[in-house]
């Protein structure tokens, strides 16, 4: 690793001032005009100043214009990345729901470090709804489970997976909850049902997760390797025996 090291300029424009003073010196003892050592003197002065100066103008654009798309691209980070989307892509591929592609490379203009496309409809049912939920619960509890700990991978942003989760549990509930009127009134048992299919779902994932765990980990080993998959060479084993607690 090479560090770049900042210097204090100050002793470098010190010893140019001590410079200008010897060539002064020098210059009456061979009676040359002060003019021209004026000229000499000016130059030397200016030229480190103005190199100086191009340097720092030049450090400044640099940092201003600089690539950030990869920076943070350490081990630990690439590893959180990878569980990360293996988890949404393995719970996916469980459940039945069609995976368009999976990778984990940086998307600056959606400030994410991967992604799993599924190629839905517009408009889906009621049961791809719970689905979805479980997928985007599935990318935070697979950091728990296999790196020791979350991020804020999956919080922060109005599109992140917890806030996308939040909308498809209301949705799901105005789908499929009987007891609801049409009225609308009902905020705090559509946030108390809410909660509770929340936690539900929770355990669900967990329990598929920790089951599946060998295939996660070599998905996640995959996508550290390549950066994304060729989803049409997976096959999620297992599938039909997921009993869900619906």
């Amino acid at each position: 690793m090479i560090k770049n090291i900042k210097k204090n300029p100050f002793p470098f424009i010190v010893g140019w001032v001590l410079l200008h003073v010897l060539v002064l010196f020098i210059g009456s003892l061979f009676n040359i005009s002060h003019i021209s050592l004026s000229m000499t003197m000016v130059s030397l002065l200016i030229t480190p100043l103005l190199v100086y100066f191009i340097a720092l103008v030049g450090n400044v654009y640099i940092f201003f214009t600089k690539d950030r798309s990869k920076e943070g691209d350490d081990e630990r980070t690439i590893n959180i990345r990878a569980y990360h989307e293996a988890g949404h892509f393995f719970i996916a591929m469980f459940l039945g729901l069609p995976v368009k592609e999976v990778h984990i490379n940086y998307i600056p203009e959606e400030r994410s470090g991967g992604q799993v496309v599924l190629d839905l409809p517009i408009m889906i049912k009621a049961s791809q709804i719970r689905s979805l939920i479980m997928v985007t619960y599935a990318g935070f509890l697979a950091e728990k489970m296999f790196i020791g700990e979350a991020s804020t991978a999956s919080m922060g942003t109005d599109n992140s997976d917890m806030e996308r989760a939040n909308r498809f549990l209301k949705t799901y509930i105005l789908l499929t909850d009987e007891n609801l009127s049409f009225t609308g009134y009902e905020d705090d048992y559509i946030k108390n049902k809410a909660i509770e299919l929340s936690k539900q779902l929770q355990q669900e994932v967990k329990k598929i997760l920790h089951d599946n765990k060998y295939d996660i980990k070599e998905i996640a080993s995959a996508l550290i390797m390549e950066k994304s998959l060729n989803v049409k060479n997976y096959n999620v084993r297992h599938r039909n025996n997921y009993k869900s607690e619906q």
